[in-house]
């Protein structure tokens, strides 16, 4: 019996020095708390929380907060910029001054049902949670070759095979019309690929005629009737849109691969 109770004493003291040093991501990182101070035509909120008390209190770019704005609450990235997360996320930026509140492609005041007085506090989920995720979506673009591991990857030139897609049916890549230093290694390799038909997301014939001249596999395609130019927009829920991607996947169907769907840069329309 005395050793049993010499054993509890000893774990009743091991759990109180445990739960003394013990901290949580809270107590490691207070909240902080501020106000609406404008909304932005675009339902951007600003908030009067600055850059410097979230410093001071341990936050930074790439940590996941939890932001609760009234009845509205949300676990979102700390960022610089919109883009740092994905269309119709939403995003905490830092513009280096203070704190906006915002939804990519977004209106957050609406969805949030904020208004310029409410009421804002934001504290730490996840330290670091999305440093991996901001660190990508901020990689240096450059246009130097030697800068990058292939041609492939300086000319965003890669293979497409989710799903059930064959292998080497469909790619995608930046422009081989675009006459920057990308394009003539995007015509290379577009021609190594065997591509026989080709999707230009991004060009009219007229701008597309332009860069022929320094794509000799592309221009081959294009005199043979084997490259659709549909000269989109960037908002994938217009109709204009819709519509030409409907003559993209039509244009498909009537013409053989190995296919080639590009934009300028192959991220964003491509993508």
């Amino acid at each position: 019996m005395e050793r049993f109770r010499k054993a509890a004493v000893l774990l009743l003291a091991i759990l109180i020095i445990l739960s003394s040093c013990a901290t949580t991501e809270g107590e490691s990182y207070p909240s902080v708390s501020g106000t609406i101070v404008s909304i932005s035509k675009y339902g951007n909120a600003m908030t009067s929380i600055t850059s410097e008390e979230m410093k001071a209190a341990g936050y930074q770019t790439g940590d996941l907060i939890a932001i609760t704005v009234g009845d509205y609450s949300a676990i979102v990235p700390l960022g610089t910029n919109y883009s740092d997360v994905d269309r119709s996320s939403a995003v905490a930026v830092d513009d280096g001054n203070a704190i906006e509140l915002a939804i990519n492609y977004g209106d957050f005041s609406s969805i949030s049902g904020c208004n310029e007085g409410t009421t804002v506090t934001v504290s730490m989920e996840e330290k670091g949670g999305y440093s991996e995720e901001f660190m990508i979506r901020h990689l240096v673009r450059t246009e130097n070759r030697d800068d990058y591991a292939s041609d492939a990857v300086f000319a965003n030139f890669r293979e497409v095979t989710a799903g059930n897609i064959k292998s080497g049916v469909l790619h995608r890549s930046c422009s081989p019309v675009r006459g920057d230093a990308r394009a003539p290694y995007a015509d290379a390799l577009m021609g190594e690929a065997g591509i026989k038909t080709v999707i230009n997301l991004a060009d009219s014939e007229e701008s597309m005629s332009e860069g022929l001249a320094i794509a000799p596999n592309y221009a081959v395609l294009y005199e043979n009737g084997s490259v659709i130019c549909l000269n989109m927009g960037v908002d994938f829920f217009a109709p204009d849109f819709t519509a030409k991607l409907h003559d993209a996947l039509v244009f498909m169907i009537e013409n053989p691969g190995p296919y080639l769907i590009h934009c300028n840069e192959g991220k964003d329309r491509a993508g």
